[in-house]
């Protein structure tokens, strides 16, 4: 997926409850989230080596515990105060992981198994850019900052709800889950439609169904 998309659902995830696993866990969240595309600098050796080495062992199950202390380290060296180590780790992990599943969703794919595997895993779900993750996510951001906005005006900071735009939160996250498993559902439809056919008399050797930015 894109680095917004990304962003978006990692500052979800650290709404719903890994934020507050140690001090500066949501700016670590952020930054494990999008870590693993710093293979692009990878584009400074030219087209060819970007193309091996994007989404290549940043981007693999090995290399996640690796990727997350980084991004604990740092934003613990930016900031310059202690961290809960441990809850932050499991807070930037999970960041890491969520980024891998939702590449993985994508035509491209990743390579998981790698160094062990070269070979590349991939949903078909969705397109890299999904103008309806967009709005859902853009809504579940919005909505609380209107909420808060709103609540000002009418009630004292002290009677205000501690933890605005966590329902929200859950609402984005369970969207994405759930747009998922129905477009899953519908690529699996296609590609049996597809097998099923005859094509100049003869079996198709192998298909696919190559997700759009239509939601239909």
């Amino acid at each position: 997926m894109d680095n917004p998309t990304h962003t978006a659902v990692a500052f979800f995830l650290s709404r719903i409850g890994p934020g507050r696993w140690s001090p500066y866990a949501t700016p670590i969240i952020l930054v494990a989230a999008n870590l693993p595309d710093i293979d692009i600098v990878s584009w400074f050796g030219g087209g060819l080596n970007y193309l091996h080495f994007h989404r290549n062992l940043t981007h693999a199950i090995a290399a996640m515990p690796l990727i997350a202390l980084a991004a604990v380290g740092i934003v613990r060296l930016i900031a310059r105060k202690p961290v809960v180590w441990l809850g932050a780790f499991f807070a930037a992990l999970l960041a890491v992981a969520s980024h891998l599943a939702l590449d993985a969703t994508n035509v491209y794919g990743i390579r998981l198994l790698l160094p062990f595997s070269n070979s590349w895993q991939r949903l078909d779900t969705t397109p890299v850019v999904d103008l309806s993750i967009w709005a859902v996510c853009l809504l579940a951001i919005a909505a609380p900052l209107l909420g808060r906005l709103v609540g000002s005006e009418i009630a004292s900071t002290s009677v205000r709800p501690k933890h605005y735009g966590r329902g929200w939160a859950w609402l984005a996250v369970g969207f994405v889950l759930s747009y998922n498993v129905v477009r899953f559902g519908l690529h699996s439809r296609a590609v049996t439609a597809l097998s099923s056919q005859l094509y100049q008399d003869s079996v198709a050797l192998r298909v696919g169904a190559i997700p759009s930015a239509n939601p239909l």
